[in-house]
């Protein structure tokens, strides 16, 4: 696929659009439909994404076992770097958010949410991280379900080579260790992490790419 294929694209979304009821009840179908989609999202045009894509993969999302849930927000976190435009990307993941946040399984969703925090460390540059995917994950510090901030207590060590400097790094983590969970404080316990040691020049070069690339599509049409 890509964007030289229109029809085929607009024949796929067609089919986006209601490819929830033949996958309902198959956890294999589901994560297949993810993995392909993500494999191709790019191909994609981003009315289609925000207006078909995503939705179909909510759905997959919010109903599927931890498998499905997995692969369809790795879909999703891939989706949102497909947009050439920041204020609709940025749309796109606060809107994304609050439907997870009022999710009929918010638990389950704040916990892929968390997963969705992990890809997008791989997906996007450490600048665009801080700014749109930070401070939502790290405010799960307060949660009301310990498994949910096991698993950001889990996630910090990732977290700190990006968010290392942000004073809500610092914050949540200080939160963590002081949990009324053994578990949770535990997952944080001698954590003495340099952020430093951590940007290694292999990092680093990664992180300089991407956040070329990122910068490339947001002024490509300018």
């Amino acid at each position: 696929l890509d964007h030289g294929h229109a029809e085929t694209v607009g024949q796929l979304g067609g089919l986006l659009k209601t490819i929830y009821p033949h996958v309902e009840g198959s956890w294999r179908m589901q994560k297949l439909v993810s993995d392909e989609i993500a494999a191709c999202v790019h191909a994609f045009p981003p009315a289609l994404i925000f207006g078909v894509i995503e939705p179909a993969l909510f759905k997959i999302l919010e109903n599927g076992m931890p498998v499905v849930q997995d692969a369809s927000m790795d879909a999703i976190v891939r989706s949102f770097a497909c947009f050439d435009d920041e204020i609709h990307r940025d749309q796109a993941v606060r809107e994304f958010w609050c439907s997870c946040a009022n999710s009929k399984h918010p638990y389950r969703m704040r916990i892929a949410m968390i997963h969705g925090a992990e890809i997008a460390l791989e997906v996007f540059s450490s600048v665009t991280f801080r700014a749109v995917f930070a401070r939502p994950v790290l405010g799960l510090r307060n949660d009301p379900i310990s498994n949910v901030r096991l698993k950001l207590a889990r996630t910090m060590l990732p977290l700190l080579t990006v968010c290392g400097e942000l004073d809500e790094f610092h914050e949540t983590l200080g939160v963590l260790s002081s949990d009324e969970d053994v578990d949770v404080r535990d997952a944080v316990a001698d954590f003495e992490h340099d952020v430093v040691d951590l940007r290694t020049p292999l990092w680093q070069e990664r992180d300089n790419a991407k956040l070329s690339h990122e910068r490339a599509l947001y002024t490509k049409k300018t």
